[in-house]
């Protein structure tokens, strides 16, 4: 809701404002939009996202129309439009556009990843290299303001979300032994309807973003299927499901390999 009211507060402004700070407003206006569309759930795919356009395309004709007026009366030139006293605007604005473009690249790799079984070395991989390449944009392209605050913030967010997620297959055992309450259990993934769900299926990258696991548990000796893992809640959400793939056992979790 934040995200939201951020965005309409800004984008009803910002034409009212100086030029210089009229675009840099609408900017931040955009990419409030943007972020409280990522933070809806599910995920939205890059068709979803297609949906911001129209609104996006609303804002750009007024943009443009004010732009064309201040364009007519000999207003548009480049110090009305950045302006040397506001120029440290930019740096939160780039930090911003940084973040959200990290939180992008995160879900496509996600996405791409899922079904990798790749585990928790995969996640500690992809945060390490995301890491090291934070730094080096960050010192290769510290004259390049422009460029290095963005995609350093894009890689630093990359980062922290590959390590704080790399300890999502515990969380979910865990909270899976939690909720069995001592009765026999068991975890199952759509995505391998043959085979018994291992940890590395478990990871951050590699858990499929589709068919997410399930948590099975025997109730009286018939099988129930309990809830379904939520990757963005970092807990089982109830949710049933009529079959499952996977046998509830007393020590499942030490089966895994």
């Amino acid at each position: 809701m934040f995200f939201l009211v951020s965005f309409l507060v800004l984008a009803v402004v910002s034409p009212f404002l100086p030029l210089r700070f009229m675009w840099r407003t609408a900017g931040l206006s955009l990419l409030a939009l943007v972020a409280f569309r990522l933070m809806q759930a599910p995920v939205p795919e890059v068709a979803e996202a297609l949906e911001l356009l129209p609104v996006a395309g609303f804002f750009g004709v007024v943009f443009t129309v004010r732009l064309g007026i201040a364009a007519y009366f000999g207003w548009l030139n480049v110090d009305a439009l950045i302006g040397e006293k506001t120029a440290w605007l930019d740096v939160p604005l780039l930090i911003f556009v940084g973040a959200i473009g990290g939180v992008v690249l995160t879900i496509c790799l996600a996405d791409v990843l899922g079904g990798s079984g790749g585990g928790r070395a995969l996640d500690l991989g992809v945060g390490l290299a995301a890491g090291l390449s934070a730094a080096s944009v960050f010192y290769i392209a510290r004259r390049h303001l422009a460029v290095g605050i963005p995609l350093g913030a894009a890689l630093s967010v990359l980062t922290v979300i590959s390590f704080v997620g790399s300890g999502q297959s515990f969380r979910i055992l865990e909270e899976a032994e939690k909720l069995a309450q001592g009765r026999p259990w068991c975890i199952s993934i759509p995505i391998w309807p043959k085979r018994q769900a291992t940890s590395a299926d478990l990871g951050f990258f590699s858990l499929s973003k589709y068919d997410r696991p399930y948590l099975a548990f025997s109730r009286d000796g018939r099988i129930e299927t309990w809830a379904r893992w939520s990757i963005r809640r970092q807990r089982f959400v109830e949710r049933k499901r009529d079959w499952v793939a996977c046998e509830p056992q007393a020590d499942f979790r030490s089966r895994l390999n």
